[in-house]
């Protein structure tokens, strides 16, 4: 079975779309999140740098893409 293809823009306006229904909405914004999370998988599959840092000011410490910022003194 084959359906229309939608890029991640057409995807965005659908989740935002308050006169869609709350399900259609719900479904495209999980097909967002689920092609951010791929895009992550591949990058890390192609050994894309990555380091750790804290968000936000809090003890949590979340792992992020690409080389760590450089600390300046």
């Amino acid at each position: 079975m084959t359906g229309p293809d939608y890029t991640r823009l057409a995807l965005a306006r659908i989740a935002a779309d308050a006169g869609r229904p709350a399900e259609t909405r719900r479904a495209a914004a999980d097909l967002l999140t689920g092609l951010v999370r791929l895009d992550i998988r591949l990058a890390l599959d192609a050994g894309c740098a990555t380091h750790e840092a804290r968000q936000g000011g809090t003890d949590d410490v979340v792992a992020t893409l690409g080389p760590a910022p450089e600390v300046l003194s």
